[in-house]
């Protein structure tokens, strides 16, 4: 279930948070055809230091680069392509440096192929995974991505009171329930982003 909270007088409200995923597919495709065919997915190879080729480089760091893909990579790519956008792929991590936005999968199901996005299909993807701490969330725009998704009814409500006594009953970390607190408020942010 994709909760989202919003702290309200005092009270932690539940809401759930529905992915529309036939909007989100469209979206999808029509983000990744903002990119050519060949930097829609980025080949990432170690660096060779002075013997590294710079034809094609789309980002370079002193371990690895990120490459355009070739011609031979590029059917691979597009049934990898074609599982995301079906959202059959599992995500190891998102990536943000600088302008460049990347999905790294699974390594099992695309080594060293990482997945290019806007970045408003990151911040659709950051959103999906609950990652409402994360900076990106927090301060960028979210009007651009918000239909994507629907604030369901509310599930659950919890003084911060009764919130308080669980953790400090449940919880030896004293930092538990103030990370919990962090959280609920930067999801607060989020969902008054959201409506």
């Amino acid at each position: 279930m994709n909760n989202i909270y919003k702290i309200n007088n005092n009270q932690v409200e539940v809401y759930n948070l529905i992915p529309k995923e036939r909007e989100i597919a469209q979206f999808t495709t029509s983000e990744l055809l903002k990119f050519n065919e060949d930097e829609r997915v980025l080949i990432e190879e170690p660096t060779k230091g002075w013997f590294t080729t710079r034809k094609g480089v789309i980002f370079e760091c002193g371990s690895f680069i990120l490459r355009k893909s070739k011609n031979k990579e590029l059917a691979f790519n597009n049934e990898l392509l074609k599982r995301f956008i079906e959202n059959k792929l599992r995500t190891e991590r998102l990536v943000a440096r600088d302008n460049l936005y990347y999905l790294v999968p699974d390594i099992y199901q695309a080594p060293n192929h990482n997945i290019r996005l806007t970045k408003d299909l990151f911040l659709e993807l950051l959103l999906k995974q609950k990652d409402y701490s994360n900076p990106h969330l927090q301060e960028e725009d979210l009007s651009s991505i918000k239909d994507l998704f629907t604030i369901d009814q509310l599930l659950a409500t919890i003084s911060l009171d009764e919130l308080t006594k669980i953790y400090n009953f449940l919880n030896d970390d004293t930092n538990a329930l103030e990370e919990q607190m962090t959280y609920l408020e930067d999801s607060t942010k989020v969902f008054k982003k959201l409506q």
